[in-house]
């Protein structure tokens, strides 16, 4: 097969035949038995299962933020990967482990998953290449969701070449959107929109992006949390409540243990209105990026923060990143993630390209031929 030889992880949110699928917490791996079938079934798209139809090998299963609800990467329970790109510092989560393991070359790719961020940003901080893919063009089937509006499948490579064969394989038997040349892909606008996605990303505690960048309505919490943080701790709560406050008695980070509770108090009445305000910001970036265009922007704003520091307590760090990874959250556009730069203090930076939804083929074509220029 196309991936014939390579290997590769996979998040421990997805399914393997015989095995436990953990979760980054140990009492959800004993709460759960192990999985029957791999991810995820017979039917396309297909996911974990046509790596392994497409000749990759599963070396295992790879480490993860507990729940799948953390940026940092850290995890209470297990223990955080190492970030080879940036020693001392964060992976990123929750894909930490597979960002990990393909910086330090351990793996040839990884299968991770996105919520909010959680392929991108390890991305980011590890220096390595990844790809969310447009909502629903990869089957989750087989997997744990987290918030099923915004989940996706999500993969990480060392090169945009590898980056581009692994989607081929992930990508196959679903609708793609209109063919276009990946050269279209780039206007003569994009300029004008990256000062607008850098000014409400890093210059801002608050999610401003949207109004400077899409003329939206006047941008308002829906309860104690931005727009995007509602919608999707809603959803949190109606996976992963019930099992919390079950007769199980989970064992729960403290720092989860109060994300959890925040989510649980996002009224109906407020996800509805924030999921009003997210089908119009869909509908104005459907707008602004046609067919043909594309939005340029760093994948996060700031670089990997040092291990141990807690990414999560101060309300603008997590403002800022889900300002840049809410974008193609909300609207379930397709982005990819290139290694931009190294800092001056040896940290790796990313810059992203999202696409309109369906084109994630031209925009993994684009990725190779930024990557090679």
């Amino acid at each position: 097969g196309p991936l014939a030889g390579l290997a590769f992880a996979a998040k421990d949110s997805y399914n393997v035949a015989g095995y436990a699928t953990g979760l980054g917490n140990p009492s959800w791996a004993r709460d759960h038995p192990p999985a029957k079938t791999t991810a995820p079934a017979r039917k396309s798209p297909r996911c974990l299962q046509a790596l392994l139809d497409a000749g990759a090998n599963l070396a295992g299963k790879a480490a993860m933020s507990e729940l799948a609800y953390d940026f940092s990467g850290q995890n209470y329970h297990y223990g955080t990967p190492p970030n080879t790109a940036a020693p001392c510092h964060m992976p990123g989560g929750s894909s930490s482990g597979c960002a990990a393991l393909v910086a330090s070359g351990e793996v040839a790719f990884a299968l991770g998953g996105d919520t909010a961020g959680s392929v991108r940003v390890p991305a980011s901080f590890c220096g390595v290449f990844s790809c969310r893919p447009s909502h629903g063009r990869v089957s989750l089937e087989g997997s744990v969701p987290l918030a099923p509006s915004f989940d996706t499948a999500g993969w990480f490579a060392r090169d945009a070449e590898l980056l581009s064969a692994v989607g081929k394989t992930l990508l196959a038997g679903s609708a793609p959107g209109p063919a276009v040349d990946s050269w279209n892909l780039v206007t003569a606008t994009t300029p004008a929109r990256v000062a607008c996605l850098l000014a409400g990303a890093c210059g801002e505690s608050e999610l401003c992006l949207f109004p400077h960048l899409l003329a939206a309505a006047t941008y308002q919490c829906c309860w104690p949390l931005p727009l995007p943080l509602a919608l999707q701790s809603k959803e949190v709560n109606e996976v992963l409540g019930p099992w919390v406050s079950g007769p199980t008695k989970p064992a729960v980070s403290a720092g989860i243990a109060q994300r959890l509770k925040a989510a649980s108090l996002v009224s109906k009445q407020a996800a509805a209105a924030a999921r009003q305000q997210a089908d119009a910001i869909t509908t104005r970036l459907d707008s602004l990026l046609g067919t043909s265009s594309v939005l340029l922007l760093p994948t996060t704003p700031f670089p990997a923060p040092p291990l141990g520091s807690d990414l999560e307590a101060q309300p603008d760090n997590v403002g800022r990143l889900m300002a840049l990874t809410s974008i193609a959250s909300l609207a379930g556009l397709p982005q990819v993630s290139m290694p931009l730069a190294t800092l001056e203090d040896g940290l790796p930076v990313g810059v992203s390209i999202i696409g309109p939804r369906g084109s994630d083929e031209a925009l993994l074509a684009l990725a190779e031929r930024l990557a090679a220029a």
